[in-house]
């Protein structure tokens, strides 16, 4: 809790909580001092309990062709196969180089003439057909995954008990939106208010999900779109203008 405004009235202060000696605390509070937050604290076990209860109770509780459940896969396979994750960086990075080196060859052929026309095709053919084989690798490396298997109750537990600690907190955020999970503080020591009563969820919503969307799409058109290819200028033409 903290006084943003200097009236003397305490608001949350946003910051992240920290797991030590089996309770969860305002990480403001242990940083910075009582002056800055009042901080909060809370049983680890009872926020643990809760947060897998809630995030059982969330995930079962969306359509299997739910668009959340297809961002959330792409979110785990991000996390939990990072040498795809990998390979997807490398081969964007490489569909960008070629991309760029066939427009710099139509710039060095058409605009300033600076090789004859049997080298440009030469090299631009090669660079053409490098990224038609890439753009075909991304879409390989973007198939969605199938996360029917999570929506069944009895499996997403034993996913849930089954995973470490750093699983969970995967598994949490790829359910969650920007603000994550926020705990309220204790209306008073030893307040018996249950645990969900004050933990407020930012859950992935449909409005984020169509925000990423449209962002990979973005993307997929840039790996799809190769640089264009115009037909060499009949004998006698002037090559230097398009």
């Amino acid at each position: 809790m903290r006084d943003k405004n200097g009236t003397g009235e305490l608001e949350r202060c946003g910051g992240s909580m920290s797991h030590r000696g089996g309770r969860y605390r305002c990480e403001v509070r242990q940083t910075r001092g009582k002056s800055i937050c009042e901080g909060v604290v809370t049983l680890a076990d009872r926020i643990d309990h809760a947060v897998g209860e809630a995030w059982i109770n969330h995930i079962t509780a969306l359509e299997p062709d739910d668009p959340v459940i297809t961002e959330m896969a792409r979110r785990w396979l991000a996390f939990a196969d990072p040498e795809t994750k990998t390979n997807k960086e490398e081969a964007q990075r490489a569909l960008e180089a070629a991309q760029k080196r066939v427009k710099k060859l139509e710039d060095d052929f058409y605009v300033y003439g600076k090789m004859d026309e049997e080298r440009f095709e030469e090299l631009s053919e090669g660079q053409r057909a490098l990224i038609e084989s890439t753009s075909a690798t991304m879409e390989a490396l973007h198939a969605e995954a199938d996360l029917s298997p999570l929506t069944q109750i009895d499996t997403l537990r034993e996913a849930w008990e089954g995973a470490d600690t750093a699983d969970k907190r995967m598994l949490l955020k790829c359910a969650l939106g920007k603000k994550g999970i926020t705990v309220k503080p204790a209306a008073r020591q030893g307040d018996h208010t249950p645990i969900l009563e004050r933990l407020e969820f930012d859950w992935l919503s449909e409005k984020e999900v169509a925000i990423a969307a449209i962002q990979e799409g973005e993307r997929m058109k840039r790996r799809r779109a190769q640089a264009p290819f115009v037909a060499p200028n009949p004998p006698g033409a002037d090559r230097r203008t398009r």
